[in-house]
């Protein structure tokens, strides 16, 4: 049993009819899953533990990608070294491609922009 829920304050929770809600700024929206009757409203965000979020802080004069748009491939550089990359196209897909120093190449895999 989804429900979807909004408050403008974390402690008055009000079901909506469905999930096409207007949220404006600074109000809050949860959802809820109980497996059984009445519904349960959402509680209090909790910080999620052992999650690394990835870079804080991300300078932007240390990453160069180039060209930009490009049809098959590009060049990341950094003055860090790159773990791991991912890339997604404009409609929120990610984009397979093989890496090599920094060099990704997608020419086999798609055709389009990239992000």
């Amino acid at each position: 049993y989804w429900n979807t829920w909004s408050t403008a304050t974390n402690g008055y929770w009000m079901t909506n009819a469905g999930l096409s809600t207007v949220i404006k700024n600074g109000d809050w929206f949860g959802c809820s899953y109980p497996n059984y009757p009445p519904a349960i409203f959402p509680r209090s965000p909790v910080p999620a533990q052992g999650v690394n979020p990835g870079i804080a802080i991300l300078d932007a004069n240390l990453l160069k990608v180039w060209p930009n748009p490009s049809a098959e491939s590009i060049e990341i550089t950094c003055d860090y070294p790159i773990a791991d990359i991912d890339v997604y196209r404009s409609n929120g897909k990610a984009v397979g491609f093989s890496v090599y120093e920094n060099h990704l190449e997608w020419r086999s895999s798609w055709k389009g922009m990239a992000l």
